[in-house]
């Protein structure tokens, strides 16, 4: 591990690690609301991001089109943040609409084969365990995610459900929670 010296002149642990050829690499984690408007967060050393993925409009270039621009956006999004150490999704195990579940299956197979292409290991977390590490309760509402996310990274604009969403399943990731 790296340290580096903060404003009070003490010592902090980096989220880097060294490669063998002795350059630093950035740790990044990432964090999915998978959708049709898919929420994207990742913490690249002490930077926290996020971002929106809007796959809606697609189905209407063909069957297959919505499938086919989260992956090139996701693989794009992967490519500019530098290369992803860990994510980790909301694990929907219950929708109340079949075609719901349908898009969510079908998105949810694009992720984990974009990591496995990219080689980045990946895992789904339960919404109530998401929801109950954030907010303390399982059943949260929407509302009450996005003001919990927002307390904790407060310099972090969220423009949507979806964002916060994808915010609190980072958190987590980062927090190690499974």
């Amino acid at each position: 591990m790296l340290f580096d010296i903060d404003k009070n002149n003490e010592y902090v642990m980096l989220d880097t690690d060294i490669d063998t050829a002795g350059e630093y690499n950035i740790m990044t984690k990432v964090g999915v609301d998978i959708g049709t408007h898919c929420g994207v967060a990742w913490k690249s050393g002490d930077e926290v991001s996020v971002t929106s993925i809007d796959t809606s409009k697609a189905r209407m270039m063909g069957g297959g089109m919505r499938a086919l621009t989260l992956r090139r956006e996701l693989e794009k999004l992967f490519e500019a943040i530098g290369p992803v150490t860990e994510l980790a999704f909301e694990n929907v195990e219950r929708h109340s609409a079949t075609y719901a579940a349908q898009i969510y299956g079908e998105l949810r197979g694009v992720l984990m084969s974009v990591c496995e292409d990219m080689s980045i290991p990946y895992r789904g977390i339960g919404v109530t365990t998401v929801k109950k590490h954030v907010t303390g309760s399982g059943i949260a509402k929407k509302d009450k995610v996005r003001v919990a996310v927002t307390c904790q990274f407060p310099d972090v604009r969220v423009a949507n459900d979806d964002e916060s969403d994808a915010l609190a399943v980072l958190i987590c990731l980062l927090d190690e929670v499974s």
